[in-house]
């Protein structure tokens, strides 16, 4: 009678936990990842760079993204909706100057017209209010 009225009490939390495990291996995730620039502006390896690749990332829990966009850190805040809704900015960065300073300026004010986005395999794809591509980045692993 006890082990019947113990499962009683453990079995929703067990069904709690297993839907929950569900849910966040249907969900894209977003934040944790650090995701290089592939495309932007339809041009593959769009900025020559510096330092490293251009990239981006998504904290998990403060709502800052940061990233570097081949000459200059840069930094914001985002959030994100469940719908896949998605916005970013503004976008502050350090003043170093380059060459591509000008590439990265209108980089910047793309990130900042981000409306979804969507996660299929290890890319990630900004998208604008129409649907359209801002910018296409892949997982590094």
């Amino acid at each position: 009678m006890k082990r019947l009225i113990l499962m009683a009490a453990i079995l929703p939390l067990i069904i709690t936990a297993c839907v929950h495990f569900a849910d966040r291996g249907a969900t894209p995730v977003l934040e944790g990842e650090k995701w290089l620039l592939a495309e932007f502006d339809g041009q593959t390896a769009p900025f020559q760079t510096v330092d490293e690749a251009p990239f981006i990332q998504f904290g998990l829990t403060d709502g800052q993204f940061n990233g570097f966009a081949g000459c200059n850190p840069y930094f914001g805040k985002y959030t994100v909706e469940e719908t896949g809704d998605l916005s970013l900015g503004p976008v502050a960065s350090t003043r170093r100057y380059c060459p591509e300073a000008d590439e990265e300026y209108l980089y910047f004010l793309a990130l900042e017209r981000t409306a979804s986005f969507r996660i299929e395999g290890k890319e990630l794809r900004l998208l604008d209010k129409d649907g359209g591509l801002i910018a296409r980045f892949i997982r590094i692993y």
